[in-house]
């Protein structure tokens, strides 16, 4: 299956062709073909969990059609509506790269008209502990423009979530410890994103290691 990460009308994060059809609650009802797709809702885009065999996995989790529905990243469209174009794009917090006037922005706290993309690695603390180390390595995008993420201070300022103070993708998301998190995400243009996301995880004595397969998003 051709595995992409589209946007409608505005950016979208996903799979497959693009799609006409308006969505309904949320979730879009397609031909058995076809990946599932939300433009609303809770959803750890990048989900490390523990595999039958005891290494570290990358699928995507989602609480819309049910609490925490596990899906292959290439069977899943996110679908960033064209009404996230910088209307809610905080006036500072900021990165200086992000279009403010031209920006598909999701926020870091949930908008329930919106998607809310994050990315958990708390599954896999029964076998590499509570401080593990994770890195959620972006390698490439394939898209007309730029996808940026970051978080926000209590003081309206900028706090990078990815190594060597980056914001914008390709580039390493890292964790100093099991978690569960979420961040401002900006897409510089309409079209359609293509990720190839690969992830490791290290124990905190560094005595356990494994890395995921490649996958796209």
């Amino acid at each position: 299956m051709t595995r992409t990460l589209r946007a409608r009308a505005a950016a979208m994060l996903g799979a497959t062709t693009l799609v006409a059809a308006s969505l309904l609650g949320g979730v879009s009802a397609m031909a058995a073909d076809e990946p599932l797709q939300l433009d609303k809702g809770h959803i750890d885009l990048f989900n490390l969990h523990l595999k039958d065999d005891g290494n570290a996995g990358l699928n995507l989790k989602e609480d819309v059609t049910g609490q925490h529905v596990p899906h292959e990243p290439g069977d899943f469209v996110l679908f960033v509506k064209a009404d996230s174009l910088a209307h809610n794009l905080p006036a500072q917090g900021i990165p200086q790269s992000v279009p403010s006037d031209a920006a598909y922005f999701l926020p870091v706290t949930q908008d329930h008209n919106l998607v809310w993309p994050g990315w958990d690695s708390l599954q896999l603390q029964p076998k590499y502990g509570a401080k593990l180390k994770a890195e959620i390595n972006v390698k490439s995008v394939d898209g007309p423009g730029e996808i940026s993420i970051w978080s926000s201070s209590a003081l309206g300022g900028v706090t990078p979530l990815m190594k060597d103070g980056d914001y914008t993708f390709p580039g390493t998301i890292q964790q100093d410890m099991a978690a569960h998190v979420h961040a401002n995400w900006a897409f510089s243009k309409p079209g359609t994103y293509k990720l190839v996301v690969q992830a490791t995880v290290t124990s905190e004595d560094g005595k356990l290691t494994s890395t995921t397969e490649e996958e796209t998003y």
